[in-house]
């Protein structure tokens, strides 16, 4: 079983509504779906990725000083293997949005059978 962090369990860690993360994956599908939004779906597919890791490593660096920062070559690199795929844009923002949103359980959770469940999607979109 997953055990919280001392970074999360610490008395003041922030608390949050939206996050810099969470809007590129929100622009990511407007793009996707044919918004104008000024950009590419997978441009703010990989910002969104890159916010997420960005923001977890200086929570965890401001609970652990000594830690290791995480490069950006490091970052790159997880991008590459979790490429943005446009035929299957659900599965890769909602696997990617479901792990930004990791202490925002509620919202997470709400979003990721939405993303990643084609009944769930369906019976959301009909009513049925």
């Amino acid at each position: 079983m997953s055990q919280l962090s001392r970074v999360v369990l610490s008395p003041d860690f922030e608390g949050m509504l939206m996050d810099y993360a969470e809007v590129n994956f929100i622009l990511a599908e407007a793009a996707q779906r044919g918004a104008s939004v000024g950009g590419a779906a997978a441009t703010y597919y990989a910002n969104g990725i890159s916010a997420s890791i960005q923001y977890w490593d200086a929570q965890r660096r401001r609970v652990v000083p000594t830690a290791p920062a995480v490069t950006d070559a490091q970052i790159t690199a997880y991008i590459a293997a979790n490429p943005y795929s446009a035929a299957n844009y659900r599965q890769s923002i909602g696997v990617q949005k479901w792990i930004a949103l990791y202490m925002q359980g509620i919202q997470g959770w709400s979003e990721y059978p939405a993303w990643i469940s084609p009944m769930y999607s369906r019976c959301r979109l009909t009513g049925h």
